[in-house]
């Protein structure tokens, strides 16, 4: 395991311990192209933070639709590696609570219906799981994490792994 993931799993395991809600100053600026009637802005600091509760982006009919496929791979080792395989749509972490763009941005990782972390590459290596059954679900975000759907519909995919 490299340096890097060595030091961010022990933090992503105090933050199962620890919550702590981050608020940022930035406010996300819609683009008229990318944004639709059903965004609508919100301020962090009015409400209690759920996993949940970012705008959604609805992609407009005749646009590019992004879509999201999540594979799942046990390791030969321990854990499980995750891949994400992208049609119209481009991970930007460099762009992240900057102004939307059409079909780019980055993904939440949610495992079991809570949110564990943002993940700006097409990999992402997860340690261990609970057992039994485990809920794992990939959500498309734009720049301001806004949940991106088309007809209504989130744009993700979900997958079950089953501890024994």
């Amino acid at each position: 395991m490299t340096k890097f993931f060595q030091t961010l799993f022990p933090l992503i395991a105090i933050s199962f311990l620890f919550p702590v809600a981050i608020h940022s100053e930035v406010k996300p600026q819609q683009d008229k192209q990318f944004a639709s009637a059903t965004q609508t802005p919100h301020e962090h600091q009015d409400h209690e933070h759920k996993a949940h509760d970012h705008e959604k982006i609805e992609i407009r009919d005749g646009q590019p639709v992004p879509q999201v496929e999540l594979i799942t791979y046990q390791d030969a080792v321990k854990g499980w590696n995750l891949e994400l395989k992208l049609v119209n749509f481009v991970l930007t972490p460099e762009n992240v609570n900057q102004t939307n763009k059409l079909n780019e941005g980055h993904a939440h990782l949610f495992i079991n219906g809570q949110k564990i972390t943002r993940l700006y590459s097409n990999w992402y290596y997860l340690q261990s799981l609970p057992k039994g059954k485990n809920s794992i679900k990939i959500v498309l975000n734009a720049n301001n994490h806004g949940e991106l759907s088309y007809q209504g519909k989130t744009i993700a995919d979900t997958k079950i792994i089953e501890v024994q």
